[in-house]
């Protein structure tokens, strides 16, 4: 497994309004995704759920299912755009995600000589929010740009990778605010998990996160 961190990635005048608009952005932007199972993830629109007893709902299944093989979890992303959006976020990505900021720094970090965005969001998790392990196979190379600021590692949310699956090694990755973390995957992808975050944790922990393939690779 290939892992870089770039600490200061972007400018701090950038990253730092990057976290503002996060932050302040309002809470029907977002969704909440629940996985548990071998059910498609749950979507909810709105950052908050139809109705108490469906939220009661969904999180038991999810209680559930925690300890079982399946990829579980639980957290806020953003979710598709409409045409010609001109949100923060679609800006970002048109002008460094898709631009040389970070094309760059996937060919001469990361090997890939002509890097294509998989995909990107930007994920926020609040209080119990979590993600349990996966491999995210066929991805090529993982990125997380963190955008948390004062993050502190008892607060939970940590990236955690464990390189082989029957090893008992495990790396653990702080969300340091504007620090770039990129993994390399592969075909059978790399066993990861993002731990619990705790109840008193002050804020939410939030970052952009993607994949960049190599072109003409994993693809139909």
């Amino acid at each position: 497994m290939n892992l870089k961190i770039i600490e200061n990635f972007l400018p701090y005048d950038l990253a730092n309004k990057l976290a503002e608009d996060i932050y302040e952005t309002p809470g029907d932007w977002w969704s909440e995704v629940f996985a548990g199972g071998e059910g498609a993830p749950v979507y909810v629109q709105g950052g908050s759920l139809n109705s108490k007893e469906q939220k009661i709902r969904l999180n038991s299944h999810i209680d559930a299912m925690f300890h079982s093989p399946d990829v579980v979890y639980r957290f806020k992303r953003s979710t598709d755009h409409s045409e010609g959006c001109g949100c923060y976020e679609c800006r970002f990505r048109e002008d460094h995600i898709l631009g040389s900021t970070f094309k760059d720094v996937m060919t001469n970090e990361m090997g890939i000589k002509d890097p294509v965005l998989f995909e990107q969001f930007i994920s926020v998790y609040d209080q119990g929010d979590f993600l349990n392990v996966h491999t995210d196979k066929q991805r090529g190379v993982a990125f997380v740009l963190n955008l948390t600021k004062d993050w502190k590692p008892e607060y939970g949310g940590l990236l955690n990778l464990i390189p082989e699956s029957n090893s008992n090694e495990m790396i653990s990755v702080l969300p340091k605010f504007n620090s770039l973390v990129m993994f390399s995957l592969g075909d059978e992808g790399v066993p990861h998990f993002v731990s619990e975050v705790s109840s008193r944790a002050p804020h939410s922990r939030i970052a952009i996160s993607g994949w960049f393939n190599e072109r003409g690779e994993y693809e139909e």
